[in-house]
């Protein structure tokens, strides 16, 4: 077992919080700005509307989202987690409220373990603890991240945790995707059904009791 703290010191992976936003620095287009909400069922959603003009990306630096960063949502709804994949040409910064978790190729830390870790009993008793050790609004700072601690199996066993667990995250998404077919197609045929149907009151038709 070993810690955030310990990782990030050895080069074995990076992790910070997002980028503060400036008023000034808000734009129309550039950096679209990925917040916690932006963050459902572990994939990120690029639908937001707040950017931050490309000329701050150089303030912007290493907050930049890339492709492979594991996301954890620390303020507000805590202990969400994401896989940034397929970015493409889009250009997203974090906000505050989420940190990302960046694991070099060569790592003995496996991207897709850590993203499932952060979802285990362990995980979510300690981000529990920690959220819960302030005043005011419950919030998982870096300091605390550091002091985490993560049980590293080899790197094959996490590669094959991973693959388990994401054939399993697949399978999940598409039962929804058939699930909400199904329940289109259902509407579809209720509201052809009754179409020019008269239309009732309850009141005229039953009697309560």
């Amino acid at each position: 077992m070993t810690t955030f703290a310990e990782l990030a010191d050895s080069g074995a992976l990076s992790f910070s919080d997002g980028y503060r936003t400036k008023r000034e620095e808000l734009a129309e287009s550039g950096f679209r700005v990925l917040r916690v909400a932006d963050v459902q069922h572990g994939r990120i959603m690029l639908e937001g509307n707040d950017f931050v003009s490309a000329e701050y990306a150089s303030q912007v630096g290493a907050k930049i989202a890339q492709d492979g960063d594991i996301l954890l949502t620390t303020k507000g709804t805590i202990g969400r987690v994401a896989a940034v994949e397929g970015l493409g040409d889009e250009r997203v910064v974090y906000s505050p409220q989420l940190c990302f978790f960046r694991v070099p190729d060569q790592s003995p830390v496996s991207r897709s373990y850590l993203r499932y870790w952060f979802s285990s009993p362990g995980a979510v008793r300690q981000i529990s603890v920690y959220s819960g050790n302030t005043d005011m609004a419950p919030y998982l700072s870096l300091r605390d991240l550091r002091s985490m601690r993560i049980d590293l199996p080899q790197p094959k066993t996490q590669q094959a945790i991973g693959e388990v667990l994401g054939a399993l995250d697949d399978k999940i998404t598409a039962n929804r995707r058939v699930l909400g077919a199904a329940r289109k197609i259902v509407q579809a045929r209720v509201e052809a059904a009754v179409g020019d149907a008269d239309r009732h009151c309850v009141g005229e038709i039953a009697e309560f009791l």
